[in-house]
């Protein structure tokens, strides 16, 4: 209970109030050490006068410049919208070295304090400077910027530390001197000093607890987001800078987790296009015929990244108009049932073609050579991919999304590379198909020789020939005429 009274009070107000306790424990014992009165009250009353508040008015400079630190750390990173609280504290620190100038000092602390005045000067102005980057959109000088303001920190801290022990020296000194004199006349009350010590033991560690504890569950709390990268939850039972501290690092580690999250989420998508990309690879490596083609290459890119429509266009035999030959979904089928066709240099897949360019659009409806389609209410972006070999443009890998700016540059690179593969495999299921045809002529041709030769009669040569080459062309009619000498010409026909 006494725990979570003192974590309501600030670092600040828990060390006045035990310097006051231990103060007041040691006005109780007056009456005790009346003896050495006039040996110690000259030394209480420096400390009283000078040295505690000397000591106090540095340690509340230091307490600020760190929460400069902390202020200017929140603003940098977009957790206060100025640097007035760091500037304030600064200012807090000015107000407390003023107040160290005022009380009767050595010229080598006064020399101190003015150079603790000049640095926190000079911090504010590095402050300032930070503040005037941020408004004016240069975000290049930021780090360097707060490096400096931190190296001024650092410095006057390091300052700071070095007037604490110059005092803690001189103090000593002093007690030293004064112990010397009042030991013989301690001796006596030596019982009673020993309960005041144990008390002022018992002080400190409550004190030492309540300050070092929440110091402990930060260092735990970063081990932990360390080794898991979740979010930590720190206790905040208080009302002290460490509560504060421990509630920003919270909110910092959640913000942090939610960068990892999503930091492995774009990796793992990432990796699943390149994945995916592979497979459409090697099926369309496998496939010869030109409709199973399209047809599973708009559904590969379809199932495999999940985009709105996914269809291919090829140039027809007078390489003028692109024909859709494979469509995703009920659009699709209905626009292959139509024979939709696009004209060179039309829309976004002719301005593709005719260029040998991808031409993206991430807002259609703003682009004035966009071509909505009635069956494709939807959408909203759109990319043209050529599907080319070298500056030979084969047909258009067209994509379209149902969101503006739905297309990253990775997934364009991806989709060129599969307009690439889908290139060589068009050619190659185009070579088969020549090279199909070609030899079925070939064999066609052999077999018509080999019945001629078994032929006997001019009539049944004839017979043969103009048999299979009717079926061989697709003739619906053949006929053929041969003359012999003065005899009237003979006519065979095939119907």
């Amino acid at each position: 209970m006494f725990y979570r009274i003192l974590r309501q009070l600030t670092v600040q107000g828990r060390l006045i109030g035990a310097f006051s306790l231990i103060l007041c424990l040691m006005v109780l014992f007056i009456p005790l050490v009346d003896s050495i009165n006039l040996t110690l009250t000259s030394r209480l009353q420096q400390l009283a006068n000078v040295d505690v508040q000397f000591d106090r008015q540095l340690l509340i400079a230091s307490r600020e410049i760190l929460s400069v630190r902390v202020n200017l750390l929140r603003y940098t990173n977009d957790l206060a919208l100025s640097p007035a609280e760091a500037l304030t504290n600064i200012e807090a620190a000015k107000q407390n070295l003023r107040t160290v100038q005022s009380l009767k000092i050595s010229a080598e602390e006064a020399a101190g304090v003015n150079r603790l005045l000049e640095g926190l000067q000079s911090y504010d102005a590095v402050i300032r400077d930070i503040q005037r980057a941020k408004e004016g959109n240069r975000e290049s000088d930021i780090p360097s910027l707060v490096s400096k303001a931190y190296f001024y920190a650092s410095d006057l801290e390091l300052e700071i530390g070095q007037a604490l022990r110059r005092s803690e020296a001189r103090i000593d000194a002093s007690n030293q001197e004064t112990s010397a004199v009042a030991r013989a006349r301690l001796m006596a009350f030596q019982w009673a000093y020993l309960g005041l010590l144990v008390l002022a033991i018992l002080i400190g560690f409550v004190l030492e607890r309540s300050i070092t504890r929440p110091i402990e569950d930060l260092q735990n709390g970063t081990e932990s987001f360390r080794a898991d990268r979740q979010p930590t939850n720190i206790q905040e039972a208080g009302n002290d800078e460490l509560t504060r501290l421990a509630r920003s690092f919270n909110q910092l580690t959640e913000e942090l987790s939610l960068l990892y999250q999503n930091l492995e989420q774009q990796v793992s998508e990432r990796t699943q296009a390149l994945g995916a990309s592979f497979q459409i690879s090697q099926r369309l490596a496998s496939i010869l015929d030109p409709q199973t083609l399209a047809a599973s290459i708009v559904d590969e890119i379809k199932n495999a990244f999940g985009y709105y429509h996914v269809h291919i266009y090829l140039f027809d035999e007078g390489h003028e108009n692109l024909v859709m030959v494979g469509g995703t979904g009920e659009p699709g089928e209905i626009m292959l049932r139509r024979g939709h066709s696009i004209s060179r240099g039309k829309g976004l897949v002719g301005r593709a073609a005719e260029n040998n360019q991808i031409v993206l659009v991430d807002d259609t409806r703003a682009d004035t050579g966009w071509l909505p389609n009635p069956l494709l209410p939807d959408t909203q972006s759109e990319v043209a991919v050529p599907i080319a070999s070298g500056e030979n443009v084969l047909g258009v890998l067209d994509v379209q999304e149902n969101q503006k700016s739905g297309f990253s540059p990775q997934e364009v690179s991806l989709l060129q590379a599969i307009a690439n593969q889908a290139a060589v495999a068009v050619q190659n299921s185009r070579l088969y198909i020549s090279a199909q045809h070609k030899a079925e002529i070939e064999t066609r041709a052999s077999q018509i020789v080999q019945r001629i030769q078994s032929a006997t009669t001019i009539e049944a040569v004839l017979q043969i020939g103009l048999q299979d080459l009717s079926k061989a062309l697709g003739a619906r009619r053949a006929s053929a005429q041969v003359g012999l000498g003065s005899e009237k010409a003979k006519k065979t026909k095939i119907a």
